[in-house]
This record gives structure tokens, C-alpha cells and sequence, in this order.
């Protein structure tokens, strides 16, 4: 679990420079107007990535409205005035760091914002989230001219960027519910996959709580999560798995018959050596009707094999698979969808599993990914073929990093410049280069890093499909 340690404030309503720590149990006491909601609202601020449509401001003012703002806290407006204000314009920080509780790693998320007197609106410059990393009060400041201030967002995100490197993970963040959604992932626990509606939910009624409604309105309607479950579509896979296994029980069947009637005609047939009397022309008619059931029964395993080949694989929701039923030779994540359904159909009867990533893994994806290799034996390989490009490889480093969370190392499968012929190769920019060498190196894939960058290009995955089947790299 992981719990709020500190609060770094810079340049918010009357706070210039404040470092606040946070226990596991925290009071906030004062009069009104001593600034206990404006505190609360830093903590929202940087919770909901400042975006003010999901936020709400001094929720617990007894008034229906608040004048209060971003713009107003950055600008350090206390009175009625326009003139009333600490600042005529801001570069305002709000950091949270958490810790957690069993490992003791930190976690550094929040947002700068810029505000002016002059504009109406205040400008997000930046979210921010870095994992492993303790941001202090002093990382947020800057002395110029002897004078301490607060540090320009442009050097303040390079020094994230920099830090970031030892997570290799995505740090700095445009959109708001993109970042919302990372610092969720990152805080999670061992809950499972946390939901984004939820936690706005959750989060907005917690700042307004009134308590005007039994414990158990309050769970039910404002914490816990709805889980509606989709009755036709589960009817549907349960009539599937119903007929596959009428079918297997009607084939198992054909099967046990022919072979009784073959050991019927192979005893027939010894009695046929021993004796050439008229019971010949009779066993010539057992030969017959054995003859004819084993090609019924060959017939209808044939029918049965068809079936099977022609749905080689099913498809799941990711939240509802929790685990194999017996163990696979291979793991095998594929990121194209032509090329995923090429490799089903061909390795239909093979004991390997293949999992259609469908480009970018979501969150949910993810923890199903890492709750299947958690019940693999170390031995069992785990690959992960993709685009020979930015987006491939940066998948691939996110992919390893959940396989080592599970105890396996992911390898790559097709992606060495040796196996893309000449006729698909596509000469590549050297910032995407680069790009490329980085997420290699963050999947443990240095050496075939350098290699891509050497060769100079890149290639998609489903060029490459046609290809005979490669051994693993």
C-alpha cells in the first residue's frame, strides 16, 4: 500500500515555498479563512491533474458557490479586489510524494501551472508523474541573483526527464485523464485494476461528504464500483464451449466404436488364417462393415479436426481471465492483428499460447498479462514479437517490465534486422533511432538496440507474417 508522506507547495494562494508532511493520521485545524480548504484543494489540484472540470473547489463552503479558482489560488487572491493578491503572476508547483509501505520506494506526482494578472485563464504547463523518485521543496526552486525563486517549467521538466530514466517510464504528461489514469496504475496496490470513473467518483464525493445518508447508501452508491455483467454475451461463450464439447464427446464416441469393430475384424481375420472354409465369404462381410465404420469414424474426426482448426483460439475480456488451466511450451504476445491471426491458425495444434496485445496494452491487459506469467514455471519462454519501430519497441520495454514483475525475462521473437528482408526495410530518421535504442534498452534488449540503430530502419510486423518460422533470438 501506498500513503501520502509529503506536500511540496510553490507559489500557491499564500503559500510562497512550503514543505508539509503528512502522518498516517493527519489533522487539519484552524478558524475560518485560515486556509484548511485551500490546503485540501493544493491535495485536489494535483490529484485530478488541474483539470477543473472534474474538480471541485472549497467543497465543504457552506455557500452553493465559490469565486474561488486555479487561477485565484496561484495568484494568492484573498480579498474581493483584483488588487488583493500576494503575486501579479505565478509559476505555481504542487507535488505530492508517497511511499510505500512494504518496499519503501518513492512516488512523485503533480502539476505546474502558470497564471497572470493580465489573462483571464491560467495556463497548465505540465503533469508529471515518476516512480522511484522523491522530489523535494528544493528540486521545485532555483536562486538567481542571490534571490531564491521558483524554477522555469522548461528546466524543471528536464530535470524529470532526466530522473525518469531510471524507470524508463512516460513522465510528463499533456492530457489530463491520461495522467489520472497512470498515477492510478502506479498507486493501485494489490487491488487489481483500478477504474478511472470510479476514483472521480469516489474522490469528488469524499471532498463533499456530508454524512446525510447511512453507511450503507454511502458504499453502495458513492464507493463501491459497478460491475454490470453482459448475461447475453456470457450465454453466448457458454452455448460455444457447449457444442465444442458435445462435438468431442460425439467424436470420442466414433472413435471407441471403430476400434471395436477393428479388433473384431483383426480376431476374424486370424481365424480367417487358420481356417479356409465357408465362414471366409462371412468374415469378408465383418471385413466389410469393420471397413466401413473405421471410415465413418475417420470421416468424423476429420469433421471434428475442420471444426477445430477453423476457431483456433477464442477471444476474453482481459478482466475476466485469471489464469491457465495446464502450461504452455511458449508465451508468445503478438502486437498485429493480421499477423496474430496467421500465427493462430498455423499453430492451432501446438501447446503454445499467443495473446493479441492489440497495439498499446491497457491497464486491464496488463494485470492479466502479469497474473498469467505469475503462474508459469521460470522455464516456460516468454516472447514478445513486434513492430520493428518506436511504438514496438516502446510496448516490448512496458511488456518486460510487467514479465520481470512475474518472474520471467521477455525475449524478442522476428524483430533481429537479420530476419527483415531488404524489400521491407523503411529508412528511419535518427531521432527515431534513438527512440527505439531507449525502449530496447528499458525491455533488456540492448544489444538488438544497437543492432536496429546500425542497420538504420524500420519495419512493421505484418511484412514480415509471411516469413517462415524463425528460431527464438
Amino acid at each position: 500500500m501506498k500513503y501520502l508522506e509529503s506536500i511540496n507547495l510553490v507559489q500557491f494562494f499564500l503559500y510562497e515555498r512550503e514543505h508539509v508532511r503528512i502522518d498516517e493520521i493527519t489533522g487539519i485545524f484552524g478558524p475560518n479563512g485560515s486556509g484548511k480548504s485551500s490546503f485540501l484543494d493544493a491535495v485536489q489540484i494535483a490529484m485530478f491533474g488541474a483539470n477543473s472540470r472534474l474538480m471541485a473547489l472549497n467543497a465543504q463552503a457552506d455557500e452553493n458557490k465559490t469565486t474561488r479558482s486555479i487561477r485565484t489560488y496561484c495568484l494568492g487572491q484573498y480579498g474581493d479586489t483584483p488588487e488583493d493578491r500576494v503575486r501579479p503572476h505565478s509559476n505555481t508547483y504542487i507535488t505530492l510524494v508517497w511511499r510505500d509501505s512494504e518496499t519503501h520506494k518513492p512516488v512523485s506526482m503533480g502539476v505546474c501551472i502558470y497564471a497572470s494578472k493580465d489573462r483571464e485563464q491560467h495556463d497548465v504547463l505540465g503533469r508529471y508523474l515518476l516512480p522511484d523518485v522523491e522530489l523535494t521543496l528544493g528540486d521545485h526552486l532555483e536562486t538567481v541573483d542571490g534571490k531564491e525563486k521558483p524554477r522555469e517549467w522548461n528546466a524543471f521538466k528536464q530535470q524529470l526527464l532526466q530522473r525518469s530514466k531510471v524507470s524508463g517510464e512516460e513522465c510528463v504528461f499533456q492530457e489530463a485523464e491520461r495522467y489520472i489514469r497512470a498515477c492510478l496504475l502506479e498507486l493501485r496496490g494489490s487491488g487489481g485494476t483500478p477504474s478511472y470513473e470510479a476514483f472521480v467518483r469516489a474522490f469528488r464525493f469524499a471532498l463533499r461528504m456530508r454524512f446525510d445518508k447511512t453507511v450503507d447508501e454511502i458504499v453502495r452508491n458513492d464507493v463501491l464500483e459497478a460491475r454490470p455483467t453482459n448475461i447475453k454475451k456470457f450465454k453466448d461463450v457458454t452455448d460455444s464451449f457447449r457444442r465444442l464439447a458435445e462435438l468431442v464427446a460425439h467424436v470420442e464416441q466414433k472413435i471407441i466404436d471403430g476400434s471395436a469393430v477393428e479388433n473384431a475384424f483383426d480376431n476374424a481375420a486370424k481365424a480367417s488364417r487358420k481356417a479356409a472354409t465357408w465362414k471366409t465369404l462371412g468374415l469378408d462381410v465383418v471385413l466389410t462393415q469393420a471397413n466401413q465404420a473405421h471410415d465413418d469414424a475417420q470421416e468424423a474426426m476429420e469433421d471434428a479436426r475442420t471444426a477445430f482448426e477453423g476457431a483456433p483460439y477464442s477471444a476474453f475480456s482481459a478482466s475476466s481471465v485469471i489464469g491457465l488451466a495446464g502450461i504452455p511450451k511458449m508465451v508468445m504476445t503478438i502486437e498485429n492483428q493480421t499477423t496474430f491471426h496467421s500465427e493462430a491458425k498455423r499453430r492451432h495444434d501446438e501447446e503454445v499460447l499467443l495473446i493479441y496485445t492489440a497495439g498499446m496494452p491497457t491497464p486491464a491487459w496488463r494485470a492479466m498479462y502479469v497474473r498469467l506469467l505469475g503462474g508459469l514455471p521460470p522455464g516456460v519462454p516468454v516472447y514478445h514479437w513486434g513492430d520493428i519501430d518506436e511504438g514496438g519497441f516502446r510496448i516490448a520495454s512496458i511488456l518486460a517490465q510487467d514479465a520481470r514483475s512475474a518472474g520471467h525475462t521477455l525475449q524478442p521473437w522476428m524483430m533481429h534486422p537479420d530476419d527483415v528482408p531488404e524489400d521491407r526495410r523503411v529508412k528511419a530518421r535518427p531521432h527515431t533511432l534513438e527512440r527505439i535504442r531507449r525502449f530496447s534498452s528499458a525491455a533488456g534488449w540492448g544489444t538488438l538496440g544497437e543492432e536496429i540503430a546500425k542497420a538504420g530502419f524500420t519495419a512493421e510486423q505484418e511484412g514480415l507474417s509471411i516469413v517462415g518460422l524463425a528460431q527464438p533470438q
